[in-house]
């Protein structure tokens, strides 16, 4: 009998890191845990902290490790019937043989991003008598399962006339007026003035964001306003004069009063006090108090340090130096508030209208003051630049109905002489934004087609023939992204990893819904946000056949897919420090394997 190569995989979905003796039935739902066969804790006992070194005690050399994660399960039976128990069961890898660990890697934290094309027009580009014609090719997987093809439009500039004399049509009307057609102008339907677009075109692209706020200035050390807490989709609203809406912020970490402090360094000259005052490195965080005790009287190392006030703007991993004695005594800020101060954000939506130095609040129930400021824009959907014969540049940004003159306010002016004293050039971009039927929890099917693949969009200018114009008109085009690694992805694979274990998954039947409730399937959906970005960790090792019949000395390999949500940094930092110290469990066992923290492009 012959034995061949085989290749499994696991999936795990992380929420915390258990420290060192914690027994696997004590896991919580989603905790982490490297666990020991035989260590010196016991048996089944983790026995590696997030950021500690590997316990070498506890990991005798030669020995097995497992990784385990607490079920996500609330009920160890189906129906009260223990024929179907074990559903609160930790899930465990394979005994793992440090000396056959042969890869540790991860992936990154890509958010997707929309695909970008972008035409301009110079102020000499569009002659009075003369049609301009733009196209809009639409490629990639959403276009094909849309419509079966990819997609192209053309639109033209037909319609503008010029008054007696004038010798150039303005660039910005032109470009406008030809995006216009291909996308439509944003009006409501009910709006006279409202322009559907090409209906082939339409589901796929649609119009730059005016003047979004494209990035945000740094944010000082200590944080800003106070009582926010990380969250996801807050609404911003303008501190200055602006015309700007719509910017949207993510709070990925926050700087907040210390809850408890960690390891301690007894530094020299100390004496016992009371409410000592601490300094923060790095800077920062103010206000933190330590009672100090020292177990040889005055002059000694701090034996004990009692946190009495928290202060504030500190975060995990900050040292607090001890005044007094020598100033060498330090602690550590192990955790903090729940709630505390803007330390970092990321822009969800940009919104439209911000200029450069507009200031934003964060909106969040409990929080206040959280004033950020707008660094730089994006470009909008139509960019007319002005220059004059001095060389003075001023660029304005207007949503296409505005450029065309159809908006309820703000609309442009066009020139009667663009190519004359003072120049008007202009661009228009555009967006991919086709967006995929999503079905909710409740009829989640595995079948269920998600987007992953960006529509990309190409934009040309052409002449009256139909040919690509090589003397007028610029275009350019940024390619979109791929989130990674999506929710959607992740769910799938812990279903399946549940259905190895027998816990199955019930779908295509008009009771799905129920027997789901029934066999929990529903908690399993529950702990995936689906819409979110996962950070994946992988680990690979193999178990080998010694006594293979055959002759020919074989493995079978394993991959243990764990995922982090992307918005949990201290998680995601604890993670890295875990496989850290798997990496020196391998090397301490004669086969050092390096973690890849950097990440790969694992989608």
């Amino acid at each position: 009998m012959a034995y061949f190569n085989h290749a499994f995989n696991k999936t795990f979905l992380a929420t915390s890191i258990a420290g060192a003796d914690v027994a696997t039935s004590a896991l919580t739902t989603g905790q982490f845990a490297l666990v020991s066969e035989q260590g010196a804790l016991g048996s089944w006992k983790s026995v590696l902290a997030a950021g500690a070194a590997p316990l070498v005690a506890d990991l005798p050399k030669g020995t097995h490790g497992y990784l385990v994660q607490g079920s996500v399960y609330t009920k160890d039976t189906i129906g009260n019937n223990p024929g179907h128990g074990g559903y609160k069961e930790s899930v465990k890898s394979k005994g793992i043989n440090p000396r056959y660990i042969t890869e540790m890697w991860r992936s990154n934290c890509s958010v997707a991003s929309n695909a970008t094309a972008k035409l301009c027009l110079a102020a000499d580009c569009a002659p009075c008598g003369k049609t301009q014609f733009m196209r809009i090719d639409v490629k990639g997987s959403p276009a094909l399962r849309f419509l079966n093809h990819n997609a192209y439009a053309i639109a033209d500039s037909a319609n503008i006339c010029c008054i007696d004399g004038q010798e150039y049509l303005d660039a910005g009307l032109v470009i406008a007026t030809m995006a216009e057609m291909a996308i439509g102008n944003g009006l409501m339907k009910s709006n006279l003035k409202y322009v559907a677009g090409d209906p082939l075109i339409t589901p796929f692209v649609g119009e730059g964001d005016p003047d979004g706020a494209k990035t945000l200035s740094a944010i000082a050390a200590g944080g800003v306003g106070s009582g926010y807490a990380l969250g996801t989709s807050l609404a911003t609203v303008a501190t200055t004069p602006s015309k700007g809406t719509g910017l949207t912020v993510q709070i990925t970490a926050i700087a907040a009063a210390v809850a408890t402090v960690g390891s301690l360094v007894g530094g020299t000259g100390y004496t016992a006090a009371v409410g000592v005052t601490t300094s923060a490195s790095p800077a920062g965080g103010t206000g933190a108090t330590i009672t100090t005790l020292t177990s040889g009287g005055a002059g000694t190392p701090v034996t004990t340090a009692t946190l009495v006030a928290g202060g504030a703007g500190y975060s995990v991993g900050d040292v607090l130096t001890i005044t007094g004695g020598g100033g060498n005594a330090t602690v550590t800020v192990a955790t903090i508030a729940a709630t505390g101060a803007i330390k970092t954000v990321t822009v969800l939506d940009e919104g439209a209208g911000y200029a450069p130095a507009d200031t934003v609040t964060v909106t969040q129930t409990g929080g206040s003051a959280g004033v950020l400021t707008v660094a730089t824009v994006s470009e909008g959907a139509v960019e007319i630049t002005l220059t004059t014969a001095a060389g003075v540049v001023t660029t304005e940004y207007y949503s296409i109905a505005q450029a065309v003159g159809k908006a309820a306010s703000g609309n442009y002016v066009p020139s009667t002489d663009p190519n004359g004293t003072t120049k008007v050039s202009a661009c228009v971009t555009f967006k991919g934004a086709y967006v995929d039927t999503e079905f909710g929890n409740c009829s989640f099917d595995t079948r269920d087609h998600y987007n992953a693949e960006p529509v990309e969009i190409i934009v040309s200018s052409l002449d009256e023939t139909g040919n690509p114009c090589n003397d007028c008109g610029v275009a350019t085009r940024t390619a979109g992204t791929m989130q990674q690694t999506q929710g959607e992805r992740v769910i799938r694979e812990l279903i399946m990893s549940e259905r190895y274990r027998q816990s199955p998954y019930n779908q295509g039947n008009a009771s799905s819904a129920r027997i789901r409730e029934i066999e929990m399937s529903d908690e399993l959906l529950a702990s995936v946000t689906r819409s979110s970005t996962y950070l994946g960790y992988y680990f690979k090792h193999s178990v080998p056949r010694f006594n293979n019949p055959s002759g020919v000395f074989d493995n079978d390999q394993y991959v243990y897919k764990i995922y982090v949500a992307c918005d949990n940094a201290d998680l995601i930092t604890a993670m890295n420090s875990f496989f850290g110290t798997l990496s020196l469990w391998s090397a301490d066992n004669f086969n050092p394997v390096p973690f890849a923290v950097a990440g790969i492009d694992a989608v």
